[in-house]
């Protein structure tokens, strides 16, 4: 199939008048001042030639549509890496994809399905650096989702000089050249085929130096703390309704608030058993902690904020001197109760400690159970802005400045995002490191914001904003 199929079109984009014939294009009709500006005119003629391209492959391909739909092949067998915990959690990992990718295939409703590639990598085998597992899904040319992937990752091996120092540098435990690590993760990308419904990625990882350099694969079981904890979710828009921003910072910041309060509740009942407790002392207990509930829910959340910041700090694109889009949340280090106790050990998001003066709030979050609670949470969060965004009609003018700011996205996965870094070092495909990209972008030459909707947009991009 070509890269053009991915604009397949389907009864319910805002595009089209039916699944099985070409797209009929929503345009404006208002004239604009830009359109009798003469300095404008270059761009806008690319922008046209840009959409208008995207339509005639659309239609190009439109019979794809009646494909027969192949049975989903199960995950790939397990595979034992050199940590218990990373094996674990890639084993939920799986689990999740799986109910990810229904329920997006449901919320798309074109008929559109994920095409499922289980993979593994033998160690020993000719060019494998880093053996294991995984599972690439990406859908094309839903009616909703122009382009959808969601991937399971779950590898092992040595770590090389430069990855030793990449992480060490973030204050990975254990991360020395030759050290045996293990890593699983889940990321997920939805590009909307509407400019109106912004473009949701979210991950979750898990990574574990397994012993600080011993190629004992045993090593990691007498070091479990060293197995570390990540994720985060984000939305890129291209048009700006800031109602959906709000609604979706709202939403991770309930989750983050909820991962509070938790923590709070597990160290009220570890100190309530560590000592003996009347029935006075236990009535005490109990209205400590309802004042404690209430002082929580009133709070500033620190772990939203702290969270909220480092998604900034790490979606920042420096030769733009902009941010890739609107952030949500970021973390990484933190750590699971079920390997001796919840904390976090730098990184961002994490820990940045200095004495025991500072500390982060993901200090206080079990990093497992928080790496899970926000996969769940992926489609909620995205949820408000499809349901009041997917059905809106679409121009001429912002489907081309959609695929002008898809090409930013691909900016910075190539040039700062880490995750693509680590995939093309390890020897991985190709394509499935890169499946998360845009499937139609457009790059023009000195592009700029032409409209007050552009600007406004373009303002938030150069400053970030507080949104929840």
């Amino acid at each position: 199939m070509s890269l053009a199929s991915s604009t397949l079109p389907c009864a319910s984009s805002p595009l089209v008048s039916s699944p099985r014939s070409p797209r009929s294009i929503t345009k404006t009709t208002s004239a604009t001042p830009a359109q009798a500006n003469p300095s404008r005119r270059r761009i806008r003629t690319a922008r046209s030639n840009i959409f208008n391209a995207a339509a005639a492959a659309a239609a190009a391909d439109a019979a794809d549509a009646s494909s027969p739909t192949l049975p989903s092949p199960s995950p790939p067998p397990p595979f034992a890496s050199s940590s218990a915990q990373v094996d674990s959690f890639a084993d939920a990992l799986f689990d999740i994809q799986e109910e990810l990718l229904r329920a997006v295939e449901q919320l798309d409703g074109s008929g559109a399905r994920f095409l499922r590639e289980p993979w593994t990598r033998r160690r020993g085998a000719e060019g494998v650096s880093a053996p294991g597992r995984g599972l690439t899904a990406v859908l094309e040319g839903g009616g909703l989702v122009e382009k959808g992937a969601a991937s399971v990752t779950h590898v092992s091996g040595a770590l090389s000089a430069a990855r030793a120092a990449a992480l060490a540098s973030r204050g990975v435990p254990g991360a020395v050249e030759g050290a045996p690590y293990a890593a699983a993760a889940l990321s997920v990308v939805l590009h909307s085929r509407s400019p109106h419904v912004p473009t949701l990625r979210g991950d979750v990882r898990v990574f574990s130096t397994g012993g600080g350099g011993s190629s004992d694969a045993s090593s990691s079981s007498s070091s479990p703390s060293m197995a570390s904890f990540g994720g985060g979710a984000d939305l890129t828009p291209f048009v700006l309704h800031e109602e959906d921003v709000r609604a979706f910072h709202g939403h991770w910041k309930r989750v983050c608030d909820e991962a509070e309060e938790e923590a709070a509740a597990v160290r009220r009942r570890s100190s309530s058993s560590s000592v003996s407790s009347s029935s006075s002392s236990s009535s005490s207990s109990s209205s400590s902690s309802s004042s404690s509930s209430s002082s929580s829910s009133s709070s500033s959340s620190p772990l939203y904020r702290a969270l909220k910041a480092s998604c900034d700090e790490y979606f920042y694109i420096p030769a733009r001197k902009e941010y890739r889009g609107t952030g949500g949340i970021f973390f990484d280090g933190a750590l699971s109760s079920s390997t001796g106790g919840s904390g976090s050990r730098g990184g961002n998001g994490g820990a940045e400690e200095e004495g025991d003066e500072k500390k982060s709030p993901l200090l206080e979050v079990d990093g497992r159970a928080f790496a899970e609670r926000v996969a769940r949470g992926w489609l909620p969060s995205w949820l408000p802005a499809v349901e009041r965004r997917r059905a809106l009609p679409v121009s001429e003018r912002e489907r081309a400045w959609q695929l002008l700011r898809r090409g930013r996205y691909v900016e910075f996965n190539l040039l700062y995002d880490r995750g693509v870094r680590f995939g093309l070092d390890g020897g991985g495909d190709v394509d499935a490191v890169m499946v998360s990209a845009p499937p139609l972008v457009a790059w023009a030459h000195r592009a700029a914001a032409e409209s007050e909707e552009e600007e406004r947009l373009m303002e938030v991009l150069r400053r970030p904003r507080d949104w929840a």
